[in-house]
């Protein structure tokens, strides 16, 4: 999240986007394994619950535009958390509040 915030802060949209894939893909990867996919491959991705999977749909971009970045980061940056919950809450807590701060600073210097 934060490379992906940078990257965004810096006008270097492509790289904002693989970061932001990276994100996505392993909230995504959590999911599978937690329903005892093997999630190495994405090999069922798509066997996930089709709310589950509608959720990630708005981590997809549709531009490289800065607000479309960052929304889409702030999106993926929640499910990743909701996902780490579930698995790892202790390191889900203590990694919550850095990661939104992180997301809700870059979105506020963008709405200004």
């Amino acid at each position: 999240m934060l490379h992906a915030c940078t990257a965004v802060r810096r006008g270097r949209p492509w790289r904002a986007l693989w970061y932001l894939e990276r994100v996505r893909n392993r909230a995504l990867a959590l999911a599978q394994q937690r329903r005892g996919f093997y999630a190495e491959f994405f090999d069922y991705v798509d066997d996930l619950p089709a709310q589950k999977l509608t959720l990630h749909a708005g981590t997809l971009v549709a531009s490289l535009d800065r607000q479309a970045l960052l929304g889409a980061i702030d999106t993926a940056t929640r499910l990743f958390l909701g996902e780490l919950r579930r698995g790892a809450p202790d390191l889900a807590e203590r990694l919550e509040l850095p990661l939104r701060d992180v997301v809700r600073t870059d979105n506020q210097r963008t709405s200004r």
